[in-house]
């Protein structure tokens, strides 16, 4: 019993490994159109969700799926620039409410170096989306990759 659950075990994390390595190479490789290949395949499966739905007499669930699949592929970068836009905003005026704090404690450098580090993020990913947006997922995608090759070695990072 402690071999089958240790050898599942073991299944799995060479399993999640290599799908963390595989991701992790789309990822780096493709940054951006990784998301068009999520939404292409979201907005299809959800329109083929809400025709069965229709087929299937659900006519309410039917016509949901449908206009949210027609939707996601139509409008979807729309609502992602838009996403990053207000993201970037929120995150500028994180990093002026942390640099506010830190200025009034005055005792260590490094919340302030941080505060303005958040705000040029923040600003960043609001005016220049796009290459930020590109060099996030190549920082994620080295990360799964090292993740993977970690998991694939017996060690833990995280």
């Amino acid at each position: 019993m402690a071999n089958n659950k240790l050898k599942s075990f073991k299944d799995v994390t060479f399993l999640t490994s290599v799908i963390y390595i595989v991701l992790g190479l789309l990822l780096a490789v493709f940054k951006g159109e990784v998301i068009s290949w999520a939404m292409t395949v979201a907005g299809v499966l959800l329109i083929v969700f809400g025709v069965l739905g229709i087929v299937k007499g659900k006519t309410l669930y039917g016509v949901i799926g449908l206009v949210a699949g027609i939707l996601i592929i139509v409008c979807g970068w729309a609502i992602v620039d838009i996403a990053i836009t207000v993201l970037g905003v929120l995150v500028a005026v994180k990093g002026v409410v942390d640099l506010i704090e830190a200025l009034k404690v005055k005792k260590n450098t490094l919340p302030i170096v941080y505060a303005a580090l958040t705000i040029l993020a923040g600003v960043l990913l609001a005016v220049a989306k796009w290459l930020v947006f590109d060099w996030f997922f190549i920082i994620v995608g080295v990360l799964l990759i090292v993740d993977g090759i970690f998991g694939l070695l017996g060690k833990k990072i995280f």
